[in-house]
């Protein structure tokens, strides 16, 4: 029985939180990937989106363990990370495709603040922000095998609160 109460509790809090949540297409740091070449030609391997209500439930269970890293994660409205193989298609269509990524960022006035090139990786992070605050990261990499990871993060996040994800994620820490 309390197993289903929790269940119930669970239900309800989720739904009130989704209620509640802003249209994170809305928000600066919201990237709209969907419309790049890449996502309408190549089929995703892998698709993970966490929105807001779970990010604040995975945040309310971190307080006790990790405070820092919950605090961070109450700040953010939804993380989405695609993978693509792209081991079937030519390395000049590949670049073709991370090319139109870098475009469009730095259309949208995105600052590159972290770009590495060796012979088998590249990867690129990229920060959108709003005033004072860091709206969104975005991230791309490409490694020796052809697999193209895509990630972006949207909600209000400081320099301190990137340091903290990345130290959690195994991200370079891009903080000053």
């Amino acid at each position: 029985m309390r197993k289903y109460i929790g269940l119930l509790f669970l239900t309800i809090f989720l739904t009130g939180t989704t209620n509640a949540q802003e249209d994170v297409t809305k928000l600066p740091g919201f990237v709209p990937l969907d419309g790049l070449t890449l996502f309408n030609e190549v089929e995703t391997a892998m698709e993970v989106q966490v929105g807001e209500s779970m990010l604040e439930l995975v945040a309310h269970n971190a307080e006790k363990d990790n405070p820092d890293f919950a605090r961070v994660l109450h700040k953010l409205k939804q993380i989405r990370s695609y993978t693509f193989d792209l081991s079937d298609i030519s390395r000049s269509q590949i670049d073709q495709y991370l090319a139109e990524i870098n475009t469009m960022l730095l259309n949208e006035q995105w600052e590159i603040v972290y770009r590495m090139r060796e012979p088998e990786t590249t990867a690129n992070i990229y920060l959108k922000t709003a005033g004072d605050e860091v709206a969104g990261m975005t991230i791309y990499s490409i490694d020796r095998n052809d697999q193209v990871i895509v990630v972006n993060i949207a909600g209000n996040i400081s320099l301190e609160d990137i340091s903290q994800l990345a130290e959690r994620f195994g991200l370079p820490d891009i903080s000053p």
